[in-house]
Formats: structure tokens, sequence, C-alpha cells
């Protein structure tokens, strides 16, 4: 199995939304990195799932209370 990048990703990102439409870009790249840094260190794959299904989930909370506190 191919290793799994921050790139990878964001390539895969741009892939879905092509093809099924939805909102272009990243919110930080950084929280990819971190992401992939922790995946590395889990080795069973429904526990690599679930943590980034966390940090997705944390870094869209956190940017919408941070976006509707500016709104």
């Amino acid at each position: 199995m191919e290793p799994l990048t921050a790139r990878k990703i964001i390539d895969i990102h741009h892939e879905v939304v092509e093809e099924f439409r939805g909102v272009e870009g990243i919110l930080a790249e950084a929280t990819l990195d971190y992401l992939v840094f922790k995946a590395d260190r889990i080795s069973d794959p429904f526990k690599k799932a679930a943590l980034a299904l966390c940090c997705i989930v944390e870094e869209w909370i956190e940017h919408r209370v941070v976006r509707s506190e500016i709104c």
C-alpha cells in the first residue's frame, strides 16, 4: 500500500470535488501534516480512520466557530 501523505490527501480531495462538486481548497495544510504524522504511528486501520475523522471534524468545528464570531 502507498504511504499516506498530506499531498495525497489534497489530491484525493481535488478529485472528489471535481467528480461530485464541493468546496475546493483546504483549511490548513499543517492539520493534514499533523494527521499523517499521528496516523503513521497507528497500525489498526479502524483507529486510523477514527483519528482522521476526529481531526477533520475538530478543524471544521473550530473554523465554523471562528467564522461565526467574525460575522
